[in-house]
């Protein structure tokens, strides 16, 4: 299991993506689920409660490597995912968690509102490293494959800031000068 995360400024992008085709909700916490046009007026209402944070949408996407595929269904996913957020202090908030079926890896994407239930932010500090401590964990206690690093990463999927940085690598792993 690997992670991915994402800060933003729109709850209806976000929640637009989240459920488009081949999706499923398999938790939600604080949101009413009749249509993405009322998850997202939820999630701007209790953002209210701080509008000084700029970036109250937090987005993390959870990706298991294909070989993992027998191990998984939605409670195992859940779970896992349960724990993430618990180790990362991410708690007393809305959130919702979608799963795709767009890819050949299982996925799912968490969505949660930076303002807790308290009208307070949820910290963002050090968030890098305490996903990377906990997927390292949990893959550990779940059994999941571990990630290989750098060399497995589909490079054609790869945009903005995550392609430069990996074509970076690949420049110095190759031992070619910059042109």
């Amino acid at each position: 299991m690997i992670a991915k995360i994402i800060e933003g400024r729109s709850f209806g992008g976000c929640v637009g993506y989240a459920l488009k085709k081949d999706s499923e909700i398999i938790h939600v916490n604080g949101l009413r689920t009749d249509s993405a046009k009322t998850i997202t007026q939820d999630f701007n209402f209790q953002r209210m409660l701080n509008p000084r944070l700029g970036k109250a949408v937090g987005h993390i996407i959870l990706s298991w490597n294909t070989e993992d595929k027998n191990k998984l269904n939605n409670d195992i996913m859940l779970s896992a995912a349960k724990r993430y957020l618990s180790k990362l202090d991410i708690r007393d908030t809305q959130c919702l968690m979608v799963r795709h079926h767009d890819r050949q890896h299982d996925h799912i994407h968490i969505i949660f509102n930076r303002v807790n239930d308290h009208g307070k932010t949820i910290s963002n500090s050090n968030q890098r490293y305490k996903s990377f401590k906990a997927c390292k964990e949990l893959n550990a206690l779940y059994g999941f494959k571990q990630s290989e690093g750098k060399r497995n990463v589909n490079r054609g999927r790869l945009k903005g800031n995550d392609l430069t940085k990996y074509q970076i690598y690949d420049t110095v792993k190759a031992g070619k000068r910059p042109q």
